[in-house]
Order: structure tokens, then C-alpha cells, then sequence
């Protein structure tokens, strides 16, 4: 599957419907090709798993796709990545986007919301509800005006 090369769909039918609008094709490369853009994205490697089927029912192959930066992939333990086979729940890529957000307060005091989200490649939403939740933990406060006003660090964050 890694090495690509041969392909055999489970649906035939559902391959050509895919081949006739131009999406689709029939050279064995989808999975390599998976792996080659999350490592040029720099996304936590993709995590296979294989099992045999049940009473003669078919093979399964399940295909984890990160979406958190290797960087900052952090093991069920809570290790820095670096071991393979690492797993990042759901709570620990939203505690480091939270810290992300929160360093990037510490350091520039000024920062607006948009900043942020841009610099972090996220929603105006998603930045604004990290940093809701980073104020109603008593992390961060704001002071001044919306527009030019500066973030207060009231005290150091801690996920857990």
C-alpha cells in the first residue's frame, strides 16, 4: 500500500464514475501520495492500521490523518513526538493551539484577533474562541479598545 503500484478498489463502479469525470485514476498512487503531502505539509505522519476480517468478511486497513503539526505532535503520554506510532487526541491539538495563541500574547501585547488567526492558519472564529476561552480561564484579559486597546497575562496557562 505504501509503495503504491497496484491498485485494487473495493468498488469498481464507484473508480470508473470517478475515471469519467476526470478525478480518479487507476495507478495505485493515492496512498503514497497521502503520505508525500502531509510530510511537505509537516503534519504528524499518517498512522496505518490493519486488521483481518471477521468470520471471512474482508480485510481493513484504517489510514489516521493528523492534522497537527509534527513540531508540536505530542504522544499519549505527553512526550514530544519523535516516537512513531504517537497518538494527539483531539484535547491535546486544541491545548497546543491554545498555547500557541497565548505565546504569541506574551509576546506582542497588541496582537488582534485576525493577526492571530492568519498567523496560525485558522477561522477569525476559531482564534476568537480559543482566546474566549484563554479569558474566561482567567489566563488573558484585554485592555482598551477593541481596536488598539493591549492583552493582559494574568497567569501562566496550564492545560491540565
Amino acid at each position: 500500500m505504501l509503495k503504491g503500484g497496484i491498485s485494487q478498489p473495493r468498488n469498481k463502479n464507484l473508480l470508473k464514475m470517478f475515471n469519467l469525470i476526470g478525478i480518479g485514476e487507476h495507478a495505485g498512487s493515492g496512498v503514497p501520495d497521502i503520505f508525500d503531502v502531509w510530510k511537505t505539509e509537516k503534519f504528524a505522519e499518517p498512522v496505518i492500521e490493519e486488521r483481518s476480517g471477521r468470520d471471512g468478511g474482508p480485510d481493513r486497513t484504517t489510514v489516521t490523518l493528523p492534522l497537527v503539526s509534527a513540531d508540536h505532535a505530542l504522544s499519549a503520554e505527553g512526550h514530544e513526538n519523535g516516537h512513531e506510532n504517537s497518538v494527539v487526541t483531539k484535547t491535546d491539538a486544541l491545548n497546543l493551539r491554545r498555547m500557541a495563541i497565548y505565546k504569541m500574547i506574551v509576546a506582542t501585547s497588541d496582537i488582534s484577533i485576525p493577526q492571530i488567526a492568519k498567523a496560525l492558519e485558522l477561522t477569525d472564529k476559531q482564534a476568537r474562541s480559543d482566546i474566549d476561552f484563554l479569558k474566561k480561564s482567567g489566563y488573558i484579559r484585554h485592555e482598551g479598545p477593541a481596536k488598539g486597546g493591549k492583552w493582559i497575562i494574568s497567569k501562566e496557562y496550564n492545560p491540565d
